[in-house]
Order: C-alpha cells, then sequence, then structure tokens
C-alpha cells in the first residue's frame, strides 16, 4: 500500500487543532506510532487507537484532571483490549485520585475502572452512587458488590442488589448480564434444564460436570437449588448475586444454573485459552494477562477461535507480531456486525496487516458497508482509487458513510466527488464537509 501522506505532514497537522489534527493524531499509531502522540480534541471516536498506542496509557493517566471524560472512556477501552500494565497499582491510585463526588458520568466509569482492577472502597462507592451516569442502572451494582466483597458484607448487599437489578431488567433488558459482565461471570439467555446447564458449562471449561442432587419439584424449584449447591461456601461477589436473584426469582433461576456451575467449575489454566475459549476475557485484567503471555505457539488457538466467531481471539490477535491472523480477523468481522468501536479498532489494525483486502471489501456491494468504514483509517493510494470506482446504493446513509471515507483520505483527487455529494445532501455530509475542509484548506462549497 501507498500511503497519501508523509509522516512529517502528519505530524504537522497533529500540532494544531480541530478535525483535522485528530484525524493525523489517530492516523499516526498505525503509520508512525513511535512518534509522539497528542490528545484528540474530540475523543469519543479515538480512543481505541490512543490507548493502544506506544505509552498511550500513560498519555491518558495524565489526563485524568484536566480531561476526565476522555481519560475514563479511553481507559475502559484499554481494558477491553486487554492493555492494562502487569503493575496496576499506579493506575488504580492516579484513577482514585481523580474522584471528585460531584455527580459525574465520569465518577462512575473511574469507579468501574477501580472495582476492576480491585481496589474499591466506601470512598470510591459513595463517588459511584452519586454519579448521574445512564449506566448507572448495571455498573453501579457491580461496584456496589465489589466494595462490599472487601468489607465482608458481600451477602447483605448482594439481597439490596439484586431488587434493583430485577426492576432495571424490566425497564432495561439485558442490565442483569451486563452486570454479571463486569463481574467476569459469563451468561446465556436460554432456559435450560439444570443437569443440561452444569454439563454444557463443564464442557466450555473442559472439566468434570459437578454432581447435583435428584431434581425435587418444578424445573423452576430445581434450578434454584442447583444454584445454590453449586455455589455452596463461596462469597464472592458473582456466587452473592446468582444466590440473590436465584432465590427472588425462580424462572430466572433457570437462566442462572450455567453461571454457577462456571463459577463452581473454572480453574485457570493457560491464559491465553482461558480468555479466548472459557470466558476468562470477561475479566480484564485475566486478558491483559493473557496478552501478555502471548506467543506464536497460540496462534492456532487464536485462528480456530476466529472460525468460531470468538471475539477475545480478535482481540488478541492484533497483539501478534506482524499481525500474522490479519485475514481471519477480517473474515470474523465480515461475518459480524460491527458494534462497537473496539470492532472497527480491530478492523483497521487487521486491515493494515492485509491491505489488498481493502479494495475487495469496497468492491463487493456485501462487504461496502464494512470496506466504508476501515477505509475511513487507510489514507493510501489503493484504497482512494478503490473508493473513486465505487457503486454507492442509494439512501442517506450510504451518501454519509462515503463522504466520511472520502474526507478521511485527505487528498485533493476526492474533492470533486465531495463536493458533489455536499450539493446533493447538504446534512447527510456536514461531518465530511468538516473534516475535508479541515484538512485541505480549501471550500467544498
Amino acid at each position: 500500500m501507498t500511503p497519501l501522506h508523509e509522516v512529517d505532514a502528519l505530524l504537522a497537522l497533529a500540532e494544531g487543532t480541530g478535525p483535522a489534527a485528530d484525524w493525523a493524531r489517530a492516523r499516526l499509531v498505525f503509520l508512525a506510532p513511535e512518534a509522539p502522540t497528542a490528545l484528540p480534541d474530540a475523543h469519543a471516536p479515538l480512543t481505541p487507537w490512543l490507548v493502544a498506542a506506544p505509552g498511550g496509557i500513560d498519555l491518558v493517566l495524565g489526563a485524568l484532571v484536566e480531561r476526565r471524560e476522555l481519560a475514563a472512556v479511553g481507559l475502559l477501552e484499554a481494558l477491553e483490549l486487554g492493555l492494562l500494565p502487569e503493575d496496576t497499582a499506579p493506575v488504580a491510585e492516579a484513577v482514585q485520585a481523580a474522584l471528585l463526588g460531584d455527580g459525574s458520568p465520569e465518577d462512575l466509569h473511574l469507579a468501574t475502572l477501580l472495582a476492576r482492577l480491585g481496589p474499591v472502597d466506601t470512598t470510591v462507592l459513595a463517588a459511584a452512587a452519586r454519579s448521574e451516569s445512564p449506566d448507572r442502572d448495571w455498573l453501579l451494582p457491580s461496584v456496589a458488590l465489589r466494595a462490599a466483597e472487601k468489607l465482608g458484607k458481600v451477602g447483605d448487599v448482594a439481597e439490596e442488589v439484586a431488587g434493583a437489578l430485577l426492576g432495571a431488567e424490566r425497564q432495561r433488558p439485558g442490565a442483569i448480564a451486563l452486570c454479571f459482565a463486569e463481574l467476569g461471570v459469563p451468561t446465556r439467555s436460554t432456559w435450560d434444564v439444570p443437569h443440561e446447564s452444569v454439563r454444557d458449562a463443564a464442557a466450555v471449561l473442559g472439566v468434570p460436570a459437578p454432581a447435583l442432587s435428584p431434581a425435587r419439584g418444578s424445573k423452576k424449584r430445581h434450578a434454584q437449588q442447583a444454584v445454590r449447591e453449586l455455589l455452596d461456601g463461596r462469597d464472592d461477589a458473582g456466587s452473592a448475586l446468582l444466590r440473590a436473584l436465584a432465590s427472588r426469582d425462580a424462572d430466572l433461576a433457570r437462566r442462572l444454573v450455567y453461571s454457577a456451575a462456571w463459577l463452581a467449575a473454572f480453574e485457570p489454566t493457560d491464559a491465553v485459552a482461558d480468555a479466548v475459549y472459557r470466558h476468562g476475557g470477561l475479566d480484564s485484567v485475566r486478558l491483559s494477562a493473557a496478552r501478555r503471555d502471548l506467543g506464536e505457539e497460540h496462534k492456532p488457538i487464536l485462528a480456530g477461535a476466529l472460525d468460531h466467531g470468538l471475539e477475545k481471539a480478535a482481540i488478541l490477535a492484533h497483539h501478534l507480531p506482524g499481525h500474522p491472523l490479519a485475514n481471519e480477523v477480517l473474515d470474523y468481522l465480515v461475518r459480524h456486525d460491527m458494534a462497537h468501536r473496539i470492532d472497527l479498532f480491530l478492523g483497521v489494525r487487521a486491515a493494515w496487516g492485509a491491505p489488498e483486502r481493502v479494495p475487495q471489501l469496497l468492491g463487493n456491494q456485501a462487504t461496502l458497508a464494512l470496506g466504508l468504514v476501515i477505509a475511513e483509517w487507510m489514507p493510501t493510494l489503493e484504497v482512494l482509487q478503490a473508493l473513486l470506482s465505487v457503486t454507492l446504493p442509494e439512501g442517506t446513509e450510504w451518501t454519509h458513510a462515503y463522504a466520511k471515507a472520502l474526507a478521511a483520505m485527505g487528498d485533493p483527487a476526492a474533492a470533486d466527488v465531495l463536493r458533489s455529494l455536499v450539493q446533493e445532501e447538504p446534512e447527510a455530509t456536514a461531518e465530511a464537509r468538516l473534516l475535508a475542509e479541515s484538512i485541505l484548506h480549501q471550500p467544498l462549497v
């Protein structure tokens, strides 16, 4: 591939402000990862690139006071990518110092970070409880349970949290599963026979199935009994919440046996295999350990997991030197909708490892949407030529995506097509126009 811009030109743009500066800073992560990276002004779509850059974590930590929203989102996404350092104490200390207790959404995100890392106390919980974040219904319970676990009061708090979560689930289906994900506990949505759930969880973990007492009463009652048996003697946050929910809702208990069996049977083995195949990647600390342990010998594990659509394999694959699984990651993303910017990040990282795939994606109507999203982050001559040859389907959403990709080329050769799009659909192309004019220093209308 032939980049359209010299690194020096990008560095010069990155020293400025506005859309062109943010555009240049994000692309430098791919084209010159050793170059100094400045914080973007508009952070929302850029945080995965920012935290994955060399020294990115330190850069974000340094912004915790002045750029709290950027830092909170960036650090959460660093955890999702398994980018935690082995020594998390400096991260936790910086995050704790940034809590304000002012009701801001960022406080809940920062408290969630601390809950994932371990050091959460009543001060952290109080700050989280005052936060007005829209994610409060499922994040606050996880923080509360982590704090209670540390204080040895997890049983009492779990009962209170269970009631709140059941109410949240009625208003926002999925709140319970999201809370368990924060606690590192896998869930599934099927209503199973308890013995089948236990067998399935054991099969995932590759261990003998825990024994259950003979069924008594209805399937619902048997499920409640199974959760109690499986978690007997366990006092961790996930187990306490499972018991509390199962005792309150016998119907829901049939979905919780799998989670209880997983908690009862899980024992760490190979860090990479645990993260990919055994749901260990739900735990951000464990996922980061897997990334640090990753070696060429794990390539077959990751390749096989990608065939089965396991996202943690895609997250770990991009850490392999030279990204030897780039094509497999792109195939994975072709098979799945890209619903999150983490998926976008993985797709772009993979595309730079297999650049010939991008024109192919753009030339196929079935993969055009994915191609446009990835092309936006690959300002190269070959991608620009492919974009100028695209047959665009009708629809405002297509115009919007196509215009953004053209603008992100940052090249005068795209200006004429962009002018036509701006004149035809000014609202759909407003974002692209702003970026193109900022990079090219010329008006499009």
